[in-house]
């Protein structure tokens, strides 16, 4: 076992006022005892100072991380532009402007109305694609065409509506997500039954 007084017995006056001033770089107990030893050398006034330094430097630390917490606690949740253009991509358009209007409302800013609107328009639009074209080309069309739905999403309505410098928290897509594929499933279901029916 290291014995603290031993060594701090063989520093010099220097050499102990630098472990004291160095306190993050020893252990609590080592640096403790140092302290003590400085005092006996008569060295308190100088120790003194010291000590007061850390603790300001430490309460500044402290301070410059609460800050730090309280900006981002402060940022906006947003779903992120990769979020939108997956929703737009996985389920429609809908869902991709759904969330774009949900980070509207979350920073306050109009437009949500028009966003929505180009979403179901969109969406109406490839409907009538899909009823037009034949099954065969549809496939190929259909990734393509959501994707491109995403992007006017977030590039064209996001230059028109964000503000140019937006920091932001990103928000979990799971509930919307959940919701989504409820949604998804729902209709799945009524077509099936639809058809079922009509056979």
């Amino acid at each position: 076992m290291i014995d603290f007084n031993e060594k701090i017995s063989l520093l010099s006056n220097k050499e102990l006022l630098d472990v004291i001033k160095s306190k993050d770089d020893y252990q609590e107990e080592f640096w403790e005892l140092a302290l003590a030893d400085a005092e006996k050398r008569g060295l308190k006034n100088r120790t003194d100072k010291i000590v007061e330094k850390l603790h300001v430097v430490k309460a500044g630390i402290k301070e410059q991380e609460y800050m730090v917490s309280q900006k981002e606690a402060d940022l906006p949740e947003l779903y992120s532009d990769k979020a939108i253009v997956l929703f737009t991509l996985f389920f429609s358009t809908i869902a991709g402007s759904l969330l774009f209007s949900r980070n509207l409302k979350a920073l306050g800013i109009k437009g949500r109305d028009t966003v929505i609107s180009f979403g179901v328009l969109y969406f109406i639009g490839t409907l009538i694609l899909a009823i037009i074209l034949p099954n065969d080309g549809l496939k190929g069309l259909g990734t393509l065409i959501n994707l491109t739905g995403g992007f006017i999403i977030i590039v064209y309505f996001g230059n028109k509506y964000y503000p140019k410098k937006l920091n932001f928290k990103r928000k979990k897509i799971w509930k919307a997500l959940l919701i989504s594929i409820s949604i998804s499933l729902a209709i799945t279901g009524l077509i099936i039954i639809a058809f079922s029916h009509g056979h």
